[in-house]
């Protein structure tokens, strides 16, 4: 009696090894719709989150780099002249490569003067500088039936359609070209460029471009 006891206990306790074992056995390899599959999908989404967000702040540091940059560029140029930020208006301040040496290019004009700067990207020395009068009329200021330099910029801002208080004046050019005189004038206003020839000795506008200038 004793032995068919103890027999049946044993019997017993492997029939309740075996369910365990197989319990652990279906839950390792019968895993729920939505369980390891949806922890996979969190784990690589924030994976792909941090990868992003890394992205995102090494795009920013060089964006405040590059600005740091053309900052001491313009620096640089405007102790060159001895001017303040406040004595100017910027049109161009951008990096660029020639002859495989990064520079920045550096453009400003004052009411009288325009200022051409190219600066080394690593010492900010000035590698190249010129300067230019903003009114360039003189060599033929004594020419006989042309319209004035003056009625010359209010036809061009009439063509362009800029407001006088808005735009700065970046170049008037006077010059005689193909048996007539022509003016080539120029304005400044929010980051374009405007450019107008028109005829000297009929005020008429030959050829009008814009030129959006990127930093």
């Amino acid at each position: 009696m004793k032995k068919r006891t103890a027999f049946g206990i044993i019997i017993l306790l492997v029939l309740i090894i075996l369910f365990l074992l197989g319990r652990d056995y279906y839950a390792h390899h019968h895993t729920p719709k939505g369980g390891q599959a949806q922890t996979n999908t969190s784990q690589e989404a924030a994976s792909q989150g941090s990868q992003s967000g890394s992205d995102a702040q090494a795009d920013q540091n060089k964006q405040q780099t590059a600005d740091s940059g053309t900052e001491q560029a313009k620096e640089a140029a405007l102790a060159h002249t001895g001017l303040s930020a406040e004595d100017v208006t910027f049109i161009k301040a951008k990096k660029s490569k020639d002859d495989g040496k990064t520079e920045y290019e550096i453009e400003f004009v004052t009411a009288d003067t325009k200022y051409d700067y190219e600066i080394d990207a690593d010492t900010y020395s000035i590698t190249d500088v010129e300067f230019e009068p903003v009114e360039q009329v003189g060599r033929y200021e004594t020419a006989q039936g042309i319209i004035s330099p003056e009625e010359a910029k209010s036809a061009a801002l009439t063509a362009l359609n800029l407001q006088k208080d808005s735009a700065v004046l970046i170049k008037i050019e006077l010059d005689f070209d193909d048996g007539g005189y022509e003016y080539d004038v120029e304005y400044f206003d929010g980051g374009v460029v405007c450019s107008c020839e028109i005829a000297a000795e009929t005020g008429e506008v030959v050829k009008i471009e814009r030129e959006t200038v990127k930093g």
